[in-house]
Parts: structure tokens; C-alpha cells; sequence
């Protein structure tokens, strides 16, 4: 199975802080981690990490950050050549403080870097691929992809987030597989039920919707109707940063490789999981029998 990954990549750079002692107003870093990040470019790197060949297509700058970046996919196994680099750009940055007072605290820095358009893909970059991944970073080169996609018979898994209504209907009927939160997909369809979000999420378009619960797991709806729900796994959690990212690489997986819908949640909720147990996105992404062990233990 070969995937083509397309969408957001950053470099993550994640710190720990302890407890303040009384009367300190400075406070030093006991733990501290760079790694890449991004939803599309976790995704890709899980599924190299799974054994899957996996290019991805992104953008980023020519600063040394941006090399940075693509070093991290690289270095996982992850072909870049489909990848832009901006002259003159600055590269995107994620800073991430786990603070044991205060809890998480995020810091996003889009750097200058201008989106993907359209007319930077073509339908040459899906020659010998299987499965389309779309985050919903850059609408309108990943509907250009979506729709090229469709017209080779490829299938599109896509991620739908908060904050892009318009987005999610735009590249929704052309999806085959759509991941997405409760309350997302709450919003967009204007049903509170599970069984309503997911129905809703059917007819615009995908033959699977996959709702995520947070501490609740994940549900699932394939065009038989059925909803099922899987429980999240419990762990240790350390750092949920990637989680999600992690999971959408595990649908992904599943879906390409023709899991029945219940194998597909519960090895993206094990895999989520095992992704939080240590700092960061990608430094705890299970391999597959560690995963698996997960699911039978």
C-alpha cells in the first residue's frame, strides 16, 4: 500500500516546567524535546513507522527550520519530494509547555510561509497511490487532490477540525472515509446523537464516518447503518500532543489495508493512546505488535 499524506507540518518544540517553589517568580525547564509535528506529517510518519510507503506534501520555508522539518520526515522514512519550500519563508513553529500548575499551554507560530494552492498540485502526485490523506489545512489544493483522486479510482481519507465550517463542506462529499470530532460534527450536520451525527455525516458524501469522544473513545458508522463505539484504552498519560494526528494515521491503516470498522477503532484508539505515554507526537508512536498487545492484553 502506498500513501500520499498531504497537508500542515511544523517542528514541535516541547517543554516541561515543575512546580514553582514559594516566592520564585523564574522557573527552569526539567524536560526538553523537538520533534516534528503537524497533523498530516504525524499521520504520515505512524504509517511509515507501520511498515506503509508514505510521501507527503507540504510547505515550508527555505530557513533552516524548514529543513528542520522535512529532516524529521525524512529520517522516519517519509519521501518528501512532493514537498515546497518558500524562498525567503519562515517556517512554522509549535511550542508546547507542560506546565504541572497550570497544565497545557500551546503556542502556535505560523512563521510567514503562504499556503498550498491549487496550482501547486497536480494529479501526477497520486501516480502508484492507493489512499489520499487530507487534513483540511489547504482547501483548495486538497479539493484539487480530492477530486483527482476520485477520478483514478484512489480513496480519500480527510480529517474535518474546529474553526473551518466552509472547509468541512467543501471537501466532505469528497471524501470516502471522514474523521472528525463530536462537536464538530455536531455543528455540521445539527444533530446531537450519535447515530444522527453520523447518519449526517453519511449523506454528504463518505461510505465510513469516524466520530472521536475524547476520553470516551470513538464511534463509527459504515453504510450498513450500525454505529459502533469503542472505549478509549487506558494508560499513563504524559503528553496528548499528536494524539489525534497519531489516530488519523491508524484510521488510515485500517481503511487501506480493509479492516472491518470495529479492528479500524480500536487499533486507532490503542494507537492514540500509546501515543500519549511519552512527550510529544511521534517519540511514543507504538509499533504495531506493541499495539496490538495493547488490544489483546
Amino acid at each position: 500500500m502506498r500513501v500520499l499524506s498531504a497537508g500542515y507540518c511544523t517542528l514541535d518544540q516541547i517543554g516541561v516546567v515543575e512546580s514553582r517553589g514559594r516566592g520564585e517568580t523564574r522557573r527552569e525547564l526539567s524536560t526538553f524535546s523537538v520533534q516534528g509535528g503537524g497533523t498530516a506529517a504525524t499521520a504520515a510518519v505512524a504509517l511509515a513507522r507501520w511498515g506503509v510507503e508514505v510521501g507527503m506534501v507540504g510547505v515550508v520555508g527555505d530557513d533552516e527550520r524548514g529543513a528542520q522539518i522535512e529532516r524529521t520526515l525524512t529520517a522516519a522514512g517519509v519521501e518528501t519530494r512532493h514537498m515546497l519550500r518558500r524562498k525567503g519563508g519562515i517556517s512554522q513553529l509549535t511550542m508546547v509547555l507542560l506546565d504541572a500548575e497550570v497544565g497545557r499551554r500551546l503556542y502556535v507560530t505560523p512563521g510567514n510561509v503562504a499556503p498550498l494552492e491549487e496550482g501547486e498540485v497536480s494529479e501526477g502526485m497520486l501516480e502508484g497511490v492507493d489512499l489520499l490523506l487530507l487534513d483540511g489545512a489547504y482547501p483548495a489544493a486538497q479539493l484539487a487532490l480530492a477530486r483527482s483522486a476520485k477520478a483514478r479510482g484512489v480513496s480519500v481519507v480527510g480529517e474535518l477540525k474546529r474553526g473551518g465550517r466552509a472547509v468541512a463542506e467543501m471537501l466532505l462529499p469528497w471524501l470516502d472515509v471522514v474523521v472528525t470530532s463530536e462537536r464538530v460534527a455536531s455543528d455540521l450536520t445539527g444533530v446531537g446523537a450519535l447515530q444522527g451525527i453520523c447518519e449526517g455525516l453519511l449523506k454528504r458524501g463518505p461510505r465510513v464516518a469516524v466520530v472521536t469522544l475524547g476520553e470516551e473513545g470513538a464511534a463509527g458508522m459504515g453504510e450498513d447503518g450500525e454505529l459502533l463505539r469503542e472505549e478509549a484504552s487506558s494508560i499513563e498519560e504524559v503528553d496528548v500532543t499528536g494524539a489525534g494526528d497519531v489516530f488519523l494515521g491508524a484510521v488510515t491503516l485500517g481503511v487501506g489495508e480493509g479492516w472491518p470498522l470495529w479492528r479500524v477503532l480500536r487499533f486507532a484508539n490503542a494507537a492514540a493512546a500509546r501515543a500519549c505515554e511519552g512527550l510529544g507526537g511521534r517519540s511514543s508512536i507504538g509499533t504495531r505488535e506493541r499495539i496490538e498487545a495493547m488490544i489483546e492484553g
